[in-house]
């Protein structure tokens, strides 16, 4: 019987709140239960359940039957998740109900070989983030040999909004990526009911390799990218970047990425008309919002500025 508290895993990404583990029975197939609350990776989980720990001459394998919670959405085994650690064979299964859909997994390393094949299928978006609602449908795909690691994905989004923005305000759209020789593409196309079209491509550079088994975009080395959006922000905003500040209004602008992810550059262009701002922690709101401003590398120039109170107080600038 092992219980713990507080406890961080040594060289690992686990951090246990309180756990507790019961195990009855011979090493080489020990059956146990287990109570956690804690963090993989930094995010929350909660799993309760029980399987079996076996031994071989070859290695260990672990099965796990349970459920619990990802962040939000809550998750229940659909068949024994299996781990499998023989030397030199590494593989992993999965099948779960999770967040209303459901998810698969399927990973394999040997002999510095590496397959890895998951998807999500009618997932809410709380188990990326609890700040997310809405719906995912997701696949991703990896596969490689020593020093070389290609792949992919592609997710759809369904009525993705922040979690405190208001119903109408949500996106649909698709995102997909390519990982090929030390590059990985990104191409997403983003829409909502309110009439915005936004599009976004990006090349980033990655360090990417099968054995060891890394994937990581390395931030000192230049990327590419461009950015177009046409519409209501507000949706946008509320998703990305929301949370103690609101921007609101039709937006049109063009923008080119470029410089380093550690250091990026910004050229093009922004105007946002019929606009609103609402800072929550100052209580300061604004509307009718007037901006135009250009993107110059390393500056931003405000050639127009423009709002009110919402009473008699008024606010112009450029800059």
């Amino acid at each position: 019987d092992l219980t713990a508290k507080g406890a961080v895993l040594r060289n690992q990404p686990v951090a246990l709140a309180s756990a507790r583990v019961r195990a009855v029975g011979p090493l080489v197939r020990l059956p146990f239960q287990i109570n956690a609350d804690g963090a993989w990776l930094r995010t929350p989980i909660k799993a309760d359940g029980s399987g079996v720990l076996a031994k071989d001459p070859k290695g260990y394998s672990l099965s796990f039957n349970g459920s619990g919670t990802l962040r939000r959405a809550p998750f229940r085994t659909q068949e024994p998740a299996t781990l499998v650690w023989d030397e030199g064979d590494h593989s992993a299964r999965l099948r779960l109900a999770l967040g209303g859909g459901q998810a698969r997994l399927d990973a394999r390393e040997n002999a510095g070989a590496v397959n890895l094949d998951a998807a999500v299928t009618g997932v809410d978006l709380s188990f990326l983030s609890e700040d997310f609602t809405g719906g995912l449908d997701a696949t991703v795909n990896l596969q490689g040999r020593g020093n070389t690691l290609n792949g992919g994905f592609d997710a759809a989004l369904k009525n993705a909004r922040s979690r405190d923005a208001r119903k109408g305000l949500s996106i649909d759209g698709q995102v997909k990526g390519a990982l090929q020789a030390g590059r990985l593409q990104v191409d997403a196309q983003l829409s909502s009911q309110q009439g915005l079209a936004s599009k976004a491509s990006v090349s980033l550079p990655v360090d990417a390799t099968a054995a060891p088994f890394h994937l990581a975009v390395i931030k000192d080395r230049p990327l590419q990218g461009t950015f177009q959006a046409n519409g209501e922000v507000q949706p946008l905003w509320d998703l990305f970047l929301g949370g103690e500040r609101t921007v609101g209004g039709k937006l049109a602008a063009q923008v080119n990425l470029g410089g380093t992810l550690a250091d990026p550059k910004l050229t093009g262009r922004a105007d946002l008309t019929d606009g609103l701002f609402d800072d929550y922690a100052t209580g300061l709101k604004l509307r009718q919002v007037s901006l135009g401003a250009a993107l110059n590398t390393d500056s931003v120039t405000i050639d127009r500025f423009s709002g009110s109170d919402g009473a008699k107080g008024k606010l112009t600038g450029s800059g």
